[in-house]
């Protein structure tokens, strides 16, 4: 399985999210690429690079099979096109990923609709990507409709 990490371009650290995935490709059970932005810890295990130019972000989307992302739009919208299956793990304050906590908000909002997994636990991760492993989970028809209407929603 490919895993595509996506941090985006905020300009405060994600550590909790970086090391976690890095950890889990040291096993060498997965293979891992980290898009670490503006991250303070380097993978020792996992490819990465800093930022991504759009192409490159979606030529990294395409090529994997699941996408674990803070929870920003862009990045969610080439997923769900791409039929990726998704795991959302929120930028929190009192981490200092960031100035507030909006994108549990939206987490909870996107779960309970689409039932599109999340978690706040860095230590929760593993167990959510067994799972999909498992179920080979991809794009439902209710993912369909979210993309739709954040599609709307930009227009």
């Amino acid at each position: 399985m490919k895993i595509f990490v996506s941090v985006g371009t905020r300009p405060n650290q994600f550590d909790r999210l970086v090391k976690e995935m890095d950890l889990l490709a040291k096993n060498k059970t997965v293979q891992v690429f980290i898009q670490n932005g503006n991250s303070t810890y380097e993978p020792k295990y996992a490819k990465y690079s800093k930022f991504l130019n759009y192409n490159e972000q979606l030529k990294e989307i395409k090529s994997s099979d699941l996408i674990v992302m803070h929870a920003g739009a862009g990045t969610l919208i080439d997923a769900l096109s791409n039929n990726k299956a998704i795991i959302l793990f929120p930028r929190l304050e009192r981490f200092g990923e960031h100035t507030n906590d909006h994108q549990i908000e939206l987490c909870q909002a996107i779960k309970k609709k689409y039932n599109i997994p999340f978690t706040l636990n860095e230590k929760e991760l593993p167990l959510l990507i067994k799972q999909i492993k498992l179920n080979a989970n991809k794009t439902t028809n209710k993912e369909s409709k979210l993309l739709n209407e954040i599609k709307s929603l930009l227009n």
